[in-house]
């Protein structure tokens, strides 16, 4: 119950944290589903800090917003991708 909890705090936290300066790119809140989350647990050692839960559940919930922003067709050509990292890679 404890990791429920505190996976739920953290993907809700984690939501409301993550912002882009390029509105177009923004979703609604992900969800990450209990089957996607237990299977990646599976793969973790048997003894793991929060931290290491939370890095987990981070992964898991950008890969899942990378996944709907595509399929809602939120995504970069190339050449627009080059543009907006421009200005961090300097």
């Amino acid at each position: 119950m404890l990791v429920q909890t505190v996976c739920l705090l953290s993907v809700r936290a984690l939501t409301n944290l993550i912002q882009d300066d390029d509105q177009s790119i923004q979703s609604d809140e992900v969800m990450i589903t209990k089957e996607n989350l237990l299977k990646s647990m599976e793969n973790m050692p048997d003894q793991f800090t929060v931290d290491e839960l939370l890095d987990r559940v981070i992964l898991l919930e950008k890969i899942e917003t990378g996944l709907k922003q595509s399929e809602e067709g939120k995504t970069f050509s190339t050449d627009e991708a080059r543009k907006k990292l421009k200005k961090w890679l300097k």
